[in-house]
């Protein structure tokens, strides 16, 4: 028996009705906070957000700290550029470091700093990345206000390798801080971590020594050869609680459909 037109209408209405209550504010939920354009960063960085990390971090220990050789931190420079500026990675945060006394790898890092914890309950963290050659790996870590964190660590390879990072090319990832396992190809780390209290997001990038600087092409603007990396396109996005409803509101169209087809 064939469905009639009007049962075919309602079931049309109840996607549309299920969708606007699934997605109130459109497809798209609007980001907690953003990093895109020049001055973003540059406000971020003048507010005080956006800082260099100056000392050790539990996570960065942990990440580094089994390697098999020594490696030593330096504080780095940090700079809002725009496409322009930046030789087309689009806008974003450069960041550069380097010891030109020591041979020994080097890890830097920055981090932004929430004026109010943001709940990262229920979220996702997307970012862009360009490490250049020279750059070993690179790793993200969200620490919590009772000094939890949570973090992960990818290897950076030649194009073609084993990804997703691979030097010189701009990738965008995303990171689910409520999923405690690896993600994207990355190795993982977490102690005691509570979404709900998060206070940083840290980024740190480990580079060659002094004695392969050579590897790495100009830096944007500051020019010379040293350790440097590029950020772009942060930004935290809630996931809609109602996503579940669009699947449920789904799934009881679908049983309405078989019952007006018998």
């Amino acid at each position: 028996m064939k469905t009639p037109k009007m049962s075919v209408r309602c079931i049309m209405a109840a996607i549309v009705l299920t969708f606007l209550m699934a997605f109130p504010g459109g497809v798209m939920a609007s980001p907690q906070f953003s990093l895109q354009t020049k001055s973003d960063w540059k406000t971020a960085l003048d507010e005080g957000k956006i800082t260099p990390v100056t000392s050790y971090y539990d996570a960065l220990g942990a990440h580094y700290g089994t390697l098999d050789v020594d490696f030593i931190q330096v504080t780095p420079r940090l700079y809002a550029l725009d496409d322009a500026e930046s030789g087309g990675l689009g806008d974003g945060l450069l960041m550069t470091w380097g010891n030109g006394a020591s041979n020994l790898p080097q890890v830097a890092s920055w981090q932004y700093n929430y004026p109010v914890d943001p709940n990262l309950a229920g979220t996702k963290l997307n970012f862009t990345i360009m490490p250049p050659p020279g750059i070993l790996s690179v790793s993200l870590t969200i620490n919590d206000a009772a000094g939890g964190w949570i973090s992960w660590d990818w290897n950076v390879t030649p194009p073609g390798g084993q990804g997703p990072l691979f030097t010189g090319v701009k990738t965008a990832l995303t990171i689910d801080p409520n999923i405690f396992a690896p993600q994207g190809a990355s190795s993982f780390a977490v102690a005691g971590f509570n979404p709900a209290i998060a206070t940083t997001i840290q980024a740190d990038e480990l580079a060659f020594g002094a004695n392969q600087w050579t590897l790495f092409p100009p830096v944007p603007v500051v020019g010379g050869a040293q350790p440097w990396n590029y950020w772009s396109q942060v930004s935290v996005v809630p996931i809609p609680p109602s996503v579940l409803l669009l699947g449920a509101g789904l799934l009881g169209v679908a049983g309405l459909r078989r019952k007006l087809n018998k």
